[in-house]
């Protein structure tokens, strides 16, 4: 099998995977409160993913107090004082931060505090998110967006497969509680994506500066990503990371009790109703089809972050022990 057929393969099967859950009330599957060590590592698989632009020095626009410096200094991502912070005073591209999801998401919130705008005639500058729907090979379906800006810049026209809303704020340290409910803007907004063919979600947080030059900060805070809940992916990234870890764990402790020791771990951890009835929902999807073993331990793990080698077959051990060790 080519690589092509193998991609399409595993985007029907995650298709199905998703189609089991959306029947039920949306779930939270991801959270982040950034209350990490300052500094350059974002940390929670969140990615830079951002082109910087230089500004000429005499671009008309430039920040006051004189003509604008070529980009020498990056603009700056960091986590501090318990924030993800943006900070630009060199381009005028966007300044984004990334987290994809391999699933179609419901809800995204989060806290905002634009900070400051200094540039051009009228401080003009924009924050917030963007949800954006990809199919199997990465292009873009269409996107929705959450922002708050300072000052009115950059006409832009909702379409059938990107819409926008835009809330006009100072920047001036206040905090905007912002949702973007995916799931209904998709719905009623964007009749020219068909979700069918949505694979994965990307959660894009971003600072933009309307003048070239101008000095620009805000921060992100509180980050909470809802899903549809569905019987077959009830782990949460988090609580996904830290299961196969303890299988591990309880493996090079205790090698002579596992894997009792860890599955009864893991029914005190996780609640043993919750894992029975995700138990027996995956042994009826699994059957006895191997490569659906393997799908789903895809699944469970996938937005953890965590794409090494090592850690994918460490989350099918653990997937085969719960399924099959009784």
């Amino acid at each position: 099998m080519n690589h092509a057929a193998r991609v399409f393969g595993w985007g029907v099967c995650l298709l199905v995977l998703l189609a089991a859950g959306q029947a039920g009330a949306d779930v939270l599957i991801f959270q982040d409160d950034f209350n990490r060590p300052d500094g350059p590592k974002l940390g929670n698989a969140w990615q830079p993913n951002h082109t910087l632009q230089a500004c000429m020095p005499a671009e008309p626009g430039a920040a006051r107090g004189g003509p604008a410096k070529p980009a020498k200094v990056f603009p700056k991502v960091s986590l501090r004082e318990n924030r993800l912070l943006f900070s630009d005073s060199h381009s005028r591209e966007s300044l984004t931060v990334v987290r994809q999801f391999n699933r179609l998401l419901t809800r995204v919130e989060y806290d905002l505090v634009p900070i400051h705008v200094m540039g051009g005639p009228d401080d003009r500058a924009r924050a917030g998110v963007r949800v954006q729907f990809l199919d199997v090979n990465g292009s873009i379906l269409g996107e929705v967006g959450d922002f708050h800006y300072s000052a009115a810049f950059g006409a832009f026209t909702n379409t059938r497969t990107t819409h926008w809303r835009a809330t006009r704020v100072p920047f001036n340290m206040g905090l905007f509680h912002g949702i973007v409910n995916v799931d209904e803007l998709l719905e009623t907004f964007l009749p020219g994506v068909d979700r069918e063919r949505i694979h994965t979600t990307r959660v894009i947080l971003e600072l933009f500066a309307g003048w070239c030059g101008s000095e620009v900060e805000a921060a992100f805070d509180n980050v909470r990503v809802f899903a549809a809940s569905n019987p077959l992916l009830p782990f949460t990234p988090e609580e996904m990371v830290t299961l196969v870890a303890s299988c591990r764990g309880h493996h090079q402790r205790s090698p002579k009790d596992f894997p009792g020791n860890w599955l009864r771990h893991v029914d005190f951890q996780y609640g043993q109703k919750r894992v029975a009835e995700w138990r027996q929902a995956a042994r009826e999807h699994v059957g006895k089809d191997p490569a659906r073993l393997v799908d789903l331990a895809r699944a469970m793990s996938q937005d953890t972050g965590q794409t090494g080698p090592d850690y994918t077959w460490d989350a099918l051990l653990a997937v085969s022990l719960l399924l099959f060790v009784d």
